[in-house]
């Protein structure tokens, strides 16, 4: 009788235990979580087709696996959309594509059709095509709602080491020009030349290159060789007067000095000039007033033609700049290169420029016309002509003390031998090419990718 008792007992509670169970799920509308979203999303291994040259030498292809988890998706909540902002490379199969992706609270992941309204359980092991943009379900695991969210997987369109050049037209202002250079400013590419013993300029939008409009100034014949840029502002030196403008239509005089011969770089808070006494000078304060500047090495070695520079902030200080200027020099049968660090912070110290050796350096530049250079794909690029013909871009991983042909880097297969010729590169990676009135505009096609958005408020 003790025993039945007991027993009896245990079978009581365990009803009731179970009773206040079910009254709390019936509480909370049913049995389980009401809510869930995607949580991480990623892909397995991928197949990429990609080019190759046969032993004969001949364009081949073959197949490639890269491993889709090196691709980072991130997870729009507020506009439930999840994408890579990295895209995959060119030539990736995303026809048949294994998934791996997590739910919040136990929910149930779908993929619904291309082609009906219809959905499909996820599994890990079920490929699935992402050709195009694709509606994942996940429900709530009580069932009672559900949440949709568009997958998007990018795969860069272009190859990514290919140089793609657009011939811009002529122009007939720009073909009467004897001399040139190229500069860009803000939104504008400018062109200065000689014409008729003066010097007059021409810009055009970055965007656009077939319209030249022409700037209501002149200067004197020699003037076109000092025009530089820095920050949103056009500088140009006419006789020892500095003059500026934003938009080359209105201009201003910052300063004038007799020892000045022109402009021939600048930095972020500088500009430099060559004076009457074969030395380099500095401004700090826009062109108004100016002095010499500190040499490592003789002043003979100074460029005084063809002279082209280019600066960027070092990669340990950003308010310390590394200005690279280059030309030729008389008695060097190759271009000179000096540098400079320009130095704005708090503490400044005084960098003398220092001169490049290039006396046992068998990758130096060689004598360019036309010389320019920009920093460009990690590196400094250098544009010019050889005997009267463009040479092949070279490019200089080291800060100029060496140069190397560009091998993705070509130039235009219609572009000819100049009698005049400038470059210059614009805010977007562009190359502009201007020789004998003709235009052309290209870029390495990495170059142009962006990235979207990778972070997101909740």
């Amino acid at each position: 009788m003790k025993i039945e008792i007991r027993s009896l007992f245990i079978m009581s509670l365990t009803v009731a235990l179970l009773t206040s169970c079910l009254k709390d799920y019936d509480e909370t509308g049913g049995e389980g979580y009401s809510d869930s979203a995607i949580i991480s999303f990623s892909l397995g291994i991928l197949k990429q087709k990609r080019d190759t040259l046969s032993k004969r030498g001949t364009d081949s292809t073959y197949t490639a696996k890269i491993k889709g988890d090196k691709f980072k998706f991130y997870i729009d909540q507020n506009n439930s959309i999840i994408y890579n902002p990295d895209s995959l490379p060119y030539g990736t199969k995303t026809d048949h594509v294994l998934t791996i992706i997590k739910a919040k609270n136990a929910g149930s992941i779908m993929w619904k059709s291309l082609k009906s309204d219809s959905t499909k359980y996820y599994s890990s092991k079920d490929s699935v095509d992402l050709r195009q943009s694709r509606i994942l379900r996940v429900r709530a695991q009580n069932r009672t709602g559900y949440r949709d969210y568009t997958v998007k997987v990018n795969v860069h369109k272009q190859k990514p080491e290919v140089f793609v050049w657009m011939a811009l037209g002529s122009n007939a202002d720009l073909a009467s020009l004897t001399a040139t250079k190229a500069i860009v400013c803000g939104d504008n590419v400018f062109v200065f030349g000689q014409n008729g013993g003066q010097t007059v300029g021409y810009k055009t939008s970055i965007t656009d290159g077939r319209t030249w409009t022409a700037l209501p100034v002149t200067f004197t014949s020699d003037a076109y060789k000092s025009a530089i840029v820095q920050g949103k502002t056009v500088y140009i030196s006419d006789n020892g007067t500095v003059k500026y403008s934003s938009d080359g239509n209105t201009w201003q005089t910052s300063g004038t000095n007799t020892d000045l011969v022109r402009l021939v770089a600048s930095s972020t808070k500088e500009l430099y000039g060559l004076s009457t006494h074969g030395g380099l000078m500095v401004s700090k304060d826009n062109g108004a007033t100016w002095t010499d500047e500190q040499l490592d090495d003789s002043k003979t070695l100074i460029p005084s033609d063809n002279i082209a520079y280019t600066y960027r902030p070092i990669t340990t200080n950003d308010s310390i700049d590394r200005v690279l200027l280059a030309g030729s020099a008389t008695g060097q049968d190759k271009l000179v290169v000096w540098t400079k660090l320009a130095d704005y912070s708090k503490k400044a110290f005084n960098y003398a420029w220092a001169y490049v050796d290039i006396a046992d350096n068998h990758y130096a530049l060689p004598i360019l016309t036309g010389l320019s250079m920009a920093t460009y794909d990690n590196g400094i690029i250098a544009l010019g002509m050889k005997d009267g013909k463009m040479i092949e871009p070279m490019i200089s991983r080291d800060g100029g003390i060496s140069w190397r042909k560009a091998k993705a880097h070509t130039v235009p297969a219609d572009a000819a031998n100049f009698t005049t010729f400038t470059s210059t590169v614009d805010s977007s990676n562009f190359i502009w090419i201007i020789g004998n009135g003709k235009v052309w505009r290209g870029r390495l096609n990495r170059l142009g990718w962006t990235s979207p958005q990778k972070s997101f408020e909740r």
